[in-house]
């Protein structure tokens, strides 16, 4: 690990151990598809100080008739695809825990009241793009399929999100996370 991506860690870890403690303390680390956030939450949960509950949106998709109830487009991927009530439900621990959750689309106006710190990692979206079809070329039929479907489905999807939302401004921590070995901390909470 370099020791650009050492400091960052260690600076939003402290953040996170300087959180109250009753209840536990709920961190999204937000971001689109390919911008590191599992591997950040990972990296984050070692170096948190209290007990980590570790958790993903990923978990809460919704059955395949629901997320496609619009069709195959962003819109539907964007409103249907996960099951937010569900995990609204999940958000609680023991006192002096940290519950992290990472995913996309986690600082949206239904669950924007459920942090007490949230994250964001900005990411080049043409890098996020090259790294989501590389990672799931395998798995969606080839690098071809892959690309089609992120361009149709999920950029697209993202793309509402951002404009609709503006996580970026919304977080109270922002991580530009383009070089996972070279993150920068661009803005901490006030």
């Amino acid at each position: 690990m370099t020791d650009e991506r050492s400091a960052v860690l260690a600076a939003v870890a402290a953040l996170v151990d300087g959180l109250p403690r009753d209840p536990p303390a709920r961190i999204a680390v937000d971001g689109v598809t390919a911008a590191g956030k599992s591997t950040f939450a990972d990296d984050l949960a070692d170096r948190i100080t209290r007990p980590v509950i570790r958790a993903t949106i990923d978990d809460f998709h919704r059955p395949r008739a629901e997320r496609h109830g619009r069709g195959e487009g962003p819109e539907s991927y964007y409103h249907d695809t996960f099951d937010l009530a569900a995990l609204r439900t999940t958000l609680d621990g023991p006192p002096g825990a940290a519950l992290l959750v990472d995913g996309v689309f986690l600082l949206r106006p239904e669950l924007a009241d459920a942090w007490e710190l949230s994250i964001f990692l900005a990411v080049d979206r043409a890098v996020a793009l090259r790294r989501a079809i590389a990672r799931d070329a395998s798995r969606m039929g080839g690098h071809d399929n892959a690309r089609a479907r992120y361009e149709t489905r999920y950029f697209p999807g993202e793309t509402l999100y951002l404009e609709a939302v503006d996580p970026e401004r919304l977080a109270d921590v922002v991580v530009e996370n383009t070089d996972p070995d070279r993150p920068r901390l661009d803005r901490r909470p006030s």
